[in-house]
C-alpha cells in the first residue's frame, strides 16, 4: 500500500557561492535531490543561495525524508558583460549591495 504524503514537497535553500569567490565566470556544482524544481536564486549576507521545491517522501516532525536520490546539478555564474557560450538555462539575475551583479544559468549539457 502507497501512502501519499499531505505536504509531499518542501523548499530548501543551497548555498551556491559568497560574493568573494564570484568574479570571473564562475562553474558551481551542487547536489540536490532529483526532480528538485528551482523557485529562486537570491542573495543573502552577501553570499549567493538558490532555492527549490523538492519532492519529499513523508512529512515528519523530526525530519523530512527525501523521496529520491541525489544529483549533481551544474551551474555557471556570469558578471554583465562577461563573455557566454549561451549553453545553459537562465535561471536569474542578483543584484549584490555593493553592485556587483551575477547572472546564473544552469548548465544541462
Amino acid at each position: 500500500m502507497t501512502i501519499t504524503p499531505a505536504f509531499p514537497f518542501a523548499i530548501w535553500k543551497f548555498p551556491l557561492a559568497t560574493q568573494a569567490d564570484l568574479g570571473s565566470p564562475v562553474a558551481l556544482q551542487v547536489e540536490m535531490p532529483h526532480k528538485s524544481k528551482i523557485l529562486s536564486v537570491q542573495e543573502q549576507n552577501s553570499a549567493l543561495y538558490l532555492w527549490a521545491l523538492v519532492p519529499l517522501a513523508q512529512p515528519s516532525p523530526a525530519a523530512f525524508i527525501v523521496q529520491s536520490r541525489n544529483i549533481v546539478r551544474r551551474f555557471i555564474v556570469l558578471a554583465t558583460g562577461e563573455r557566454f557560450d549561451g549553453k545553459g538555462t537562465y535561471i536569474g539575475t542578483v543584484q549584490f549591495d555593493n553592485g556587483y551583479v551575477a547572472h546564473v544559468f544552469e548548465r544541462t549539457e
